[in-house]
């Protein structure tokens, strides 16, 4: 292992320490948060939480970004918890020899400035771009024909603060999903579309937040917000040989919705949830 990678060097602490200082400021603010609590807060299970706790889970870097994003830790923190995974990781962690390289490059100016910024900030700002449903809407809000590159103006179209649509801004500018020419905002790239094969944090927190708009807009009951909407769904019986067709099924039904309106005009961003789950309980999950 090299020397700058020890696990007793004193320029971080451990991810476990790092979490259990995170989890005592939140019980100091409210003594009734408890570790499942602090564990639904990060996306994981009690159970690994208590691992991690324990010492007999390491936190891997993707699950620590993933942690950033559920926290929404501010950049110092995140750079912090960062730092600390990759020091305390064993030599055949999923890191690659770039990144390893990158740390012990900057491994000096680090001891002196611990906030110092790491590569992970990227991956991390990936995340919460992920994470938060207005930065997938304002990608699309820069494509309408009568766009204004105005944060109120985008604000306003969106219902949210002119701060978080100017932080959301900044965030995909500086990872490359926007870029800005004599202050004219535009997509930099054509596609922001994530498919994933388990079940992720930023997917899910995006999805959650998507499911309560849809739940706000079924609350509304004129005729105009009636007919500009379309909220259903079907409730039916099937086979473990059916989920994955319907899944399959649902996934070209997408595809063939971004194609119809690729052409043509853009005057509103719209958003469409499909949900697939059971409303019996899996017996075999249950044993």
């Amino acid at each position: 292992m090299h020397p700058s990678l020890e696990k007793n060097t004193p320029l971080q602490r451990s991810p476990a320490d790092f979490l259990r200082d995170l989890f005592k400021a939140r019980r100091e603010r409210n003594p009734h948060y408890s570790s499942s609590a602090f564990a639904r807060d990060l996306g994981m299970s009690s159970s690994l939480l208590s691992r991690i706790f324990g010492g007999s889970r390491p936190v891997s870097l993707k699950l620590a970004m993933q942690i950033s994003t559920a926290l929404d830790l501010v950049e110092n923190e995140s750079n912090a918890f960062i730092l600390s995974v990759i020091q305390n990781s064993s030599r055949n962690a999923k890191i690659s020899k770039r990144v390893r390289a990158k740390i012990e490059q900057n491994l000096e100016g680090m001891k002196k400035d611990t906030t110092s910024t790491l590569y992970t900030t990227v991956e991390i700002e990936r995340f919460k771009a992920m994470a938060s449903w207005h930065h997938l809407a304002i990608l699309n809000l820069v494509t309408l024909d009568e766009f204004e590159s105005n944060p109120n103006w985008m604000a306003k179209q969106l219902g949210i603060s002119t701060l978080d649509v100017q932080d959301a801004i900044e965030r995909m500018l500086a990872i490359g999903l926007l870029s800005e020419n004599e202050g004219v905002l535009s997509r930099a790239q054509k596609n922001f579309y994530v498919r994933t094969n388990r079940s992720e944090v930023a997917v899910r927190k995006f999805h959650d937040q998507m499911i309560s708009k849809a739940s706000a807009e079924l609350k509304r009951t004129d005729d105009a917000d009636f007919h500009s909407r379309l909220i259903n769904g079907i409730t039916f019986t099937c086979g473990e040989e059916h989920i994955e067709v319907i899944k399959e099924k649902i996934d070209r039904f997408e595809d063939e919705i971004l194609a119809l309106v690729s052409t043509g005009s853009k005057k509103s961003v719209y958003q469409m949830n499909v949900q697939f789950f059971p409303l019996t309980k899996n017996k075999k999950k249950e044993s």
